[in-house]
């Protein structure tokens, strides 16, 4: 006789940010964990419920990834206004400078949704291994965005996953 101690733990994550910042990579990447990290810009949304064992908890994630054109943005409050978001992702590339202003806006406007004010947050900066030179560190990211050193900032290279135990680590101490 075995004695199974895995506690299950079902929550809902919505992946957001601007376009390209690699919501959808990141994403395909937990759910097939080797999936091709190159994709065409989202049209809408993608769903999948992602299994993943860490430590003694088994993880199903329901995990939107909500395109980040700015002309869909206006479509994301159907998702949160209508759903309990559990944990709220902003995926911001490292390396795009140039979107940080309109990253800035994006993730002000979803801190003060009252849908979202009991949503774990976390800001995922994407770090392509290959262009680590240009990235933004942690320090400036969280100044450009303003975020409160109480956000989470996870260095995780959305194309090959590494720096994706730290997100399972964060869900396991605080879920």
């Amino acid at each position: 006789m075995g004695c199974n101690n895995t506690k299950k733990k079902k929550l809902n994550v919505v992946f957001l940010g601007s376009e390209s910042s690699g919501k959808t990579s990141l994403l395909y990447k937990m759910r097939l964990r080797n999936a091709n990290p190159i994709f065409d810009p989202t049209d809408s949304f993608n769903y999948e419920i992602i299994q993943q064992k860490y430590r003694d908890v088994m993880f199903e994630l329901h995990a939107f990834d909500l395109a980040g054109k700015k002309e869909l943005q206006i479509c994301w409050p159907m998702f949160y206004e209508n759903m309990p978001v559990d944990v709220l992702c902003v995926v911001v590339h490292a390396c795009q400078r140039e979107k940080i202003d309109d990253v800035k806006k994006i993730y002000k406007r979803l801190t003060n949704e009252s849908n979202l004010t009991r949503s774990m947050k976390i800001i995922v900066s994407n770090v392509d291994k290959k262009d680590q030179i240009n990235a933004m560190s942690e320090e400036e990211l969280r100044s450009k965005l303003d975020a409160t050193s109480s956000i989470p900032i996870l260095e995780i290279d959305c194309s090959t996953g590494r720096g994706l135990v730290g997100f399972y680590n964060y869900l396991y101490q605080r879920a």
